[in-house]
């Protein structure tokens, strides 16, 4: 089975947050053509469960939608460790602090457009300070949810985020694997 292939590739656009290449390839075909590939930063994401099984949402003003979301927490890790950065995007969201934060897992979740991993955290014991960026971070709201709550939130399009859905599946197949 043929590969695609990197022929050449120039930098068209570059900020402190995204890079874009155009690259000359060769795809899987055997035919030349152009590839347009975002970098960034790699995510830290964080599903934060309360003792009472709630997961804390975010609500925030996303600006390419022009519309208000709910997520998880989560941030770009901008040369920290993931869970270094898992750890501070807790807090600076919701003034939140874990004694257990569990790897989950990690996904690319645009893996046909940018380089980019998540590594999704489980933060447990959580205990509230009065220590936070929400205002900072165009945060709106910080509020727990119930599991079926959440669920519903999904079936209803309430939750649209592809990186909080693909993290909350991750955390929900880790928690049916390890209790019960």
């Amino acid at each position: 089975m043929s590969k695609w292939k990197k022929v050449r590739s120039k930098v068209v656009f570059k900020n402190q947050w995204v890079s874009l290449d155009l690259d000359q390839v060769v795809g899987p075909n055997g035919k030349k053509g152009e590839y347009s590939v975002i970098n960034s930063s790699d995510v830290a994401a964080v599903v934060a469960l309360s003792e009472k099984n709630e997961v804390y949402l975010v609500r925030l003003h996303r600006y390419p939608f022009l519309a208000y979301s709910w997520e998880i927490i989560k941030g770009r890790t901008d040369g920290e460790a993931p869970l270094a950065a898992a750890t501070r995007e807790l807090q600076e969201e919701t003034g939140l602090i874990a004694k257990e934060m569990i790897q989950i897992g990690y996904f690319q979740p645009l893996n046909g457009l940018a380089r980019e991993t998540t590594y999704v955290y489980l933060a447990q014991g959580l205990t509230q300070t009065s220590q936070n960026e929400q205002a900072e971070e165009g945060i709106t709201a910080v509020k727990p949810f119930s599991l079926d709550q959440v669920e519903q939130m999904i079936k209803d399009n309430e939750i649209l985020d592809g990186q909080t859905l693909s993290a909350l599946y991750k955390v929900k197949l880790y928690m049916e694997n390890n209790h019960g």
